[in-house]
């Protein structure tokens, strides 16, 4: 395996749109140190006339030897949220009962992918209990989403897979017993939502470092098969608010406005001295922001990296 390294760049053009373009992706020998890695990313800038003073800021993973490339290059780091968040979903699926019921899961996907007359028996018994006509898929450890993917197609053919493995003395053993098949489908609920906010976060068409209006963020994806047009979800919609005509739809709304302007308000108040006391500070003020101390308590949570604040009603 050859060391390589790549730049990418993002950009706006004259009409507003967003434009990604892979400027380059060449051979990197040297030893991937800080130093080296500012060196290199200082040289392809360079390379393609462009100037630093333009530059915004560069998303990276959490590789150490990148954030000090950054460090070094005085640039602006934009931490890639959707790695932070693969990390996080990596570090709650450590639980025997998960590892267990996913290492059966691989098993059988290898299993009918290196026979091919698994492949055909599959084929056979999904006609004959009318099963989708779809191949197993493979969880691959660097592709965001392929873990869920692999266990919901799983989950799919579990009958058609059972079917095939019962044949064969020697693959009975890796049919999955029900407590396997209760932990996937609780991986599979759980990870569903989170993979289509992930892709959502992938998206090249919209901006995906911030939220709200006018950004639109809906990509349309073509449906190869019926060659129609399908929506795909962008990210602005994970947070968009329901629209309903039920009774007192019009109160929620103008109190969310009510809300969000008090919010701002409260942005705009300045920065309170660490010697002062806060709820002293409330206590003041608690006339300017009265839908915010409803708030009874809210606490920081620091866990896998991500700094989450919650509120308590």
């Amino acid at each position: 395996m050859e060391p390589y390294l790549s730049l990418t760049v993002h950009f706006i053009d004259m009409d507003f749109n967003m434009k990604t373009k892979c400027l380059q992706t060449s051979f990197f020998p040297g030893d991937h140190t800080g130093q080296n890695i500012a060196a290199g990313l200082k040289q392809a800038l360079a390379t393609w006339d462009l100037e630093e003073s333009k530059l915004v800021c560069i998303t990276t993973d959490n590789d150490a030897y990148v954030i000090l490339a950054a460090e070094l290059n005085g640039w602006m780091r934009l931490q890639c949220f959707g790695h932070r968040l693969h990390l996080a979903i990596e570090r709650a699926m450590k639980d025997h009962r998960i590892e267990r019921a996913v290492g059966v899961c691989k098993q059988v996907v290898s299993t009918f992918s290196f026979s091919w007359k698994k492949k055909r028996e599959l084929k056979k018994a999904q006609i004959d209990l009318k099963l989708p006509d779809h191949s197993l898929k493979t969880e691959c450890p660097t592709r965001w989403g392929s873990r869920q993917a692999m266990v919901s197609r799983v989950l799919e053919q579990q009958k058609a897979i059972a079917r095939v493995l019962s044949q064969d003395r020697g693959t009975r053993h890796l049919i999955p017993s029900w407590q396997d098949i209760d932990v996937l489908e609780a991986i599979n609920k759980t990870l569903g939502p989170l993979v289509e906010f992930t892709d959502a976060l992938s998206g090249e068409k919209y901006e995906a470092a911030v939220m709200g209006t006018p950004v639109g963020n809906t990509e349309v994806a073509d449906d190869g098969a019926s060659n129609q047009k399908k929506r795909k979800k962008g990210l602005s919609s994970f947070f968009k608010a329901p629209h309903s005509t039920a009774p007192g739809a019009e109160h929620a709304r103008q109190l969310d406005q009510a809300i969000a302007f008090e919010l701002q308000a409260y942005f705009q108040a300045g920065t309170l001295d660490t010697e002062e006391d806060p709820l002293g500070w409330w206590k003041l003020s608690w006339n300017l922001f009265r839908n915010h101390v409803l708030l009874s308590h809210f606490e920081i949570v620091w866990d896998s990296g991500l700094l989450v604040f919650i509120y308590f009603l």
